[in-house]
């Protein structure tokens, strides 16, 4: 067992109690202008998006996004528009259940960006890499069993067959993103504070992955931010945030093998493990049955 997995099973075994929520998403109202491109390849529309009602939180946000077809999928996947912005990046002194790699806490001031919606599902993958690793088998779950090599390998394709520049997103993109960018409450979880209306975990999975996009979106249409598979980020592992990047780009240490960031926690952590701010390490060659990623682009 590697020192990380050790690790993360010692914080496991700590007692918490969960408040478990069985509300069920309420119904989006959606008034959409949609303009397709001159070639009709990639959708982009502006959205104005009522999201389901969480507690005591109601948000309507002008949202805007494209649809990328890919030969072979059966619907285009989705990338949403997120609004740079300055934020509290990490965890205070003090703060449950929080870990002394999430400090300091500071300020990071991130340029526009854009997100994919749902992580990289298993029919995304097939149609790009003619494929499917992962161990829990669904079209419309979350691939894993990727590797942060692999994730590169996929990007790298994807970039071919549509001449765009799809990327991971950045260690401070991604919690940015989680959090909410520029409309952001505070919640421990991406969008809520009860988790079970926004993330799967081992309390509430049946130790499986799940299809993508079942629960509540977070602030800005998010889903799945928080549980159901770990995300590879761009970034290499820092043991804190001293020294960090304050433009939100990755941080990385060129010409060194160091370990890459997952963010966001799986369907097999404890609900501490999924907050927004909790940051983990994996060595960029490790394929296990809870990583994934999710899509960004400039």
């Amino acid at each position: 067992m590697t020192p990380l997995a050790h690790q993360l099973i010692e914080r496991e075994k700590r007692p918490r109690k969960l408040k478990m929520s069985t509300l069920k998403p309420s119904n989006s109202a959606w008034a959409a202008a949609s303009r397709q491109s001159a070639k009709g390849q990639t959708r982009l529309s502006l959205s104005l998006k009522v999201t389901p009602l969480l507690p005591a939180n109601s948000y309507l946000l002008t949202t805007m996004h494209f649809d990328q077809p890919i030969p072979h999928l059966p619907a285009p996947f989705r990338m949403l528009h997120i609004p740079g912005g300055t934020f509290r990046m990490g965890s205070p002194p003090g703060t449950p259940d929080s870990d002394d790699n999430e400090r300091p806490d500071h300020d990071v001031t991130l340029s526009d960006f854009w997100l994919g919606e749902l992580p990289v599902t298993q029919d995304l993958w097939q149609a790009v890499m003619g494929d499917n690793p992962s161990d829990f088998k669904g079209l419309r779950r979350p691939v894993e069993m990727v590797s942060w090599n692999d994730a590169q390998t996929f990007i790298q394709t994807l970039n071919s067959l549509t001449n765009k520049t799809y990327r991971l997103p950045t260690e401070a993109e991604w919690e940015y993103a989680a959090r909410g960018g520029n409309t952001r409450v505070g919640f421990q979880y991406a969008g809520s504070d009860l988790l079970a209306q926004v993330g799967w975990c081992r309390e509430n999975s049946d130790d499986q992955t799940h299809e993508v996009g079942l629960l509540l979106p977070n602030e800005l249409g998010l889903y799945d931010m928080s549980g159901n598979v770990w995300e590879w980020c761009q970034d290499h592992w820092h043991d804190n945030y001293e020294g960090a990047p304050e433009d939100g780009s990755a941080w990385e240490e060129v010409g060194k093998a160091l370990s890459r960031v997952v963010r966001g926690g799986s369907w097999s952590n404890n609900a501490w493990v999924v907050r927004a701010a909790e940051r983990v390490r994996f060595n960029p060659n490790n394929r296990v049955i809870n990583n994934g990623f999710r899509l960004a682009r400039t």
